[in-house]
Formats: C-alpha cells, structure tokens, sequence
C-alpha cells in the first residue's frame, strides 16, 4: 500500500490530471471548483462518520488572501497556525525545440491537477496514523496532520484556492472552521 501511495505522489507531481479545473472560485489568478472541493471532503470525511462540510466564502477570502502571501514570499510552504491544509505542486516540464547546439529547450507549464487529488493526497496520510493510538508513524519530513485535519469530526466549513507561481507551479491552500489537531483529541 505504501509503494501505492508513493507511486501517485510520483504521478500527482509528473503527470497531468487529463481534465480541465471548472470555476467557481478564484484564488490569485486561476480557480477552482468549489463544489468539487466540498464533495471530495465529504467522500473522505463519510468514510470515518464525520459530519459533512459546506463552503464559506469568508474562509475562500482568507485563503486567498494567504495565498497572496505565500506568492509574495516566493510560494513557499509556510503554515499559518492550525486549521489549514497546504499542497505544493512543480510545474509540468516540457521541451520541444532545441538549440542550434542540439541542447533541448526546456518550458514549465502549470499542470492541471484537480480538487479531488489534492484531497487524496492529504487522505493518504491516513495510511501512517492510527486511531486507535492517537498517533501519526510519519517518517521524517512527513505528516498526519493534513489527514487529521481534513477529518476533524467538528469542522464544519471549508474555504480553499489556489495560487499559481512564477515557475509555474502551484500552491493549494484550505482553511478549516473550526480548526481541529487539537491536541489530546482524536479527530473523529
């Protein structure tokens, strides 16, 4: 199962998701669909017997304000504090041309990923965190805490977007309310 879940995060980052994002809400320069975003949540939410979430657009216009942020500071990912859930991208690298010394001639395009993936890779970490424990197994430089928080049993409203940066890739941000990782909490 780990190789799986490897094996996408591979994929998420190298290939593009062959459909195109649908607007309903705009972060920086481009959207995302909204309703898509609830649903994927609420798949992975009704799988532990949380509650569903809806969308607020008070939290869609802080997560783009955020957004902004994290553009200014060069799309760095840099938490705010609880309740919040960030997903980096690379840009889709491509080369069709080459130079008169037969070098390629490289491009980065943003690759389309959808809301549904972005949510799968924050479920993914279910896979390193054990209920019945409370605790997250994550090795080093990873984390429980997008799973936890996609989950967290008394969430009730998500606002997220995306930003779009000068190399071409993209950063996903969703905030949560209320915010949950609390700690000596279990999340559902």
């Amino acid at each position: 199962m780990k190789t799986h879940h490897l094996i996408y995060r591979i994929m998420i980052f190298f290939i593009p998701a062959l459909f195109l994002v649908t607007t309903t809400s705009r972060a920086g320069e481009f959207t995302i669909d909204a309703a898509a975003m609830v649903k994927a949540h609420n798949e992975v939410r009704a799988k532990v017997g949380s509650p569903k979430v809806k969308w607020s657009k008070e939290l869609e216009s802080k997560a783009s304000k955020r957004l902004k942020e994290l553009q200014k500071l060069g799309c760095v990912m840099k938490h705010s504090g609880p309740g919040e859930n960030l997903f980096w991208a690379s840009a889709k690298k491509t080369a069709n041309k080459k130079t008169a010394f037969g070098q390629w001639i490289w491009h980065g395009a943003v690759q389309q990923i959808s809301e549904q993936e972005v949510v799968f890779m924050w479920a993914g970490e279910k896979e390193m965190y054990s209920y019945e424990q409370g605790i997250c197994s994550a090795p080093l430089g990873e984390t429980c805490g997008h799973y936890t928080q996609l989950v967290w049993k008394d969430t009730r409203e998500i606002g997220c977007g995306r930003s779009i940066c000068k190399d071409k890739s993209q950063v996903w941000l969703c905030l949560y309310a209320p915010a949950g990782n609390i700690v000596g909490q279990k999340p559902y």
